[in-house]
């Protein structure tokens, strides 16, 4: 699209568009002017002025879109390297939280050293355990 030749066709439109609005409005507003000169030359600014808006008009029908689609930034090219990289990233994640890669169970030894809950929960005696499955205290 020739954005030059568009604009400049354009604004000489709008500007022939205010010069003949306001010869027009001129001659209306003369008082106690009136004679078939005057008729006459109203009649060919109106004439004048419904071509030149007419054109306007066209050129804004056929034209404006693709002037203002080729003024608006053109979006960014899709980084689909990039993408697929943060992707397979969050596969990876997700599969090691499911599955961890090389990950034993961890011994008795290591699961008191390293967690306060497990520890508390075999911090319990032979004796406490007895009363959570029986339910009664156990008497010796």
């Amino acid at each position: 699209m020739n954005d030059t030749l568009y604009e400049t066709v354009f604004y000489r439109l709008l500007a022939q568009i205010s010069e003949l609005e306001g010869a027009l409005q001129q001659l209306m507003e003369e008082p106690n002017k009136f004679d078939t000169s005057i008729v006459e030359q109203a009649y060919q600014i109106l004439l004048e002025l419904v071509n030149i808006k007419a054109a306007r008009h066209e050129l804004e029908v056929l034209y404006q879109r693709k002037y203002q689609e080729s003024k608006a930034p053109s979006p960014p090219e899709p980084d689909f390297a990039g993408a697929m990289e943060a992707l397979l990233a969050k596969v990876n994640r997700i599969e090691m939280h499911l599955d961890p890669a090389g990950s034993e169970s961890l011994s008795h030894a290591e699961l008191m050293e390293r967690s306060g809950t497990y520890r508390n929960s075999h911090d319990a005696t032979a004796q406490d355990v007895l009363e959570l499955n029986t339910g009664e205290p156990n008497e010796e």
